[in-house]
């Protein structure tokens, strides 16, 4: 697979990850930003799931 297009697939499914906040809003009785939290924290290591294979370098670059 071309490294344009698995980055349009990481980006689908992170888009997809998160679209689920709403229906958990709606769903659990908790603080906005706790939601926001776990949400963020899901998506994080299903997308690690799916990057575990390359290495990851980090830059003072890539932090800007």
């Amino acid at each position: 697979m071309q490294l344009r297009t698995k980055g349009i697939v990481y980006l689908i499914i992170g888009a997809f990850i998160w679209s689920f906040g709403g229906l958990f809003i709606k769903l659990i009785s908790m603080a906005p930003l706790a939601i926001a939290g776990w949400r963020s924290f899901f998506a994080a290591i299903i997308m690690l799931f799916f990057v575990r294979k390359e290495k990851l370098a980090i830059s003072k670059w890539s932090l800007i």
